[in-house]
């Protein structure tokens, strides 16, 4: 995302990259000295904070860009910022097809993309019917995404050493959802020779936390 960002527009905005908890962390612990000179926040999940408001911060989720109101929104910051319409005209074209199915193809390097996403599919299907609801398109293209890429990262990291998450300090919502988790993993984990790691049933626990009950 920081390379598409980075190649597309102008070289006078800064690009700084974090990981989803650090990110949380930053916004919860109302670090407004971190985010003094921030225009723009994207994200991948829905967050909401305090910290943005009246600083002239704003908070966009990068999947709605899908929507024309939010794409408006998005493109204000970006000519607030400097930007010229064209190279936010090809930015808005070039994140569209970033979080399409045809996206995550082709970010896929040795997997056939046909195959697991219709993997991810089966997996997001069966978080689905367990808690049954029904997850909005947006958020199935982020797990598609989060899923297929997941599966890439842990047979090329299959020989690293693995982390562990003390489930003990867990509440009971996300000891059920690590519990259930590991069964919905199995038949992948079998098919492709991997373990799934405890930070990754996180996120995604993060991911979805809020559609759980």
């Amino acid at each position: 995302m920081k390379k598409l960002i980075e190649t597309t527009l102008s070289n006078s905005l800064e690009i700084i990259t974090v990981d989803y908890k650090q990110l949380y962390d930053l916004l919860k612990n109302h670090d407004k000295k971190f985010f003094a000179n921030t225009r723009l926040i994207m994200t991948t999940t829905d967050i909401n904070s305090e910290i943005t408001e009246g600083s002239g911060t704003e908070i966009f989720n990068v999947y709605s860009v899908f929507d024309q109101k939010s794409s408006l929104k998005l493109q204000k910051v970006l000519r607030e910022s400097g930007e010229n319409q064209k190279s936010i005209n090809s930015l808005i074209d070039k994140l569209l097809r970033f979080l399409s199915i045809e996206g995550i193809k082709g970010r896929l390097q040795i997997l056939n993309p046909d195959i697991v996403i219709e993997d991810s599919q089966e997996i997001v299907k069966h978080y689905e019917n367990f808690y049954d609801v029904k997850f909005d398109a947006r958020l199935k293209l982020n797990l598609y995404m989060h899923i297929s890429l997941m599966i890439e990262r842990m047979i090329i990291s299959r020989h690293l050493q693995q982390s562990t998450i003390d489930k003990t300090l867990l509440s009971s919502q996300e000891q059920d959802f690590f519990s259930l988790s590991s069964g919905i993993f199995q038949p992948l984990e079998q098919k492709f020779n991997i373990t799934i790691q405890d930070h990754e049933i996180d996120l995604l626990y993060q991911l979805l936390k809020d559609y759980l009950s």
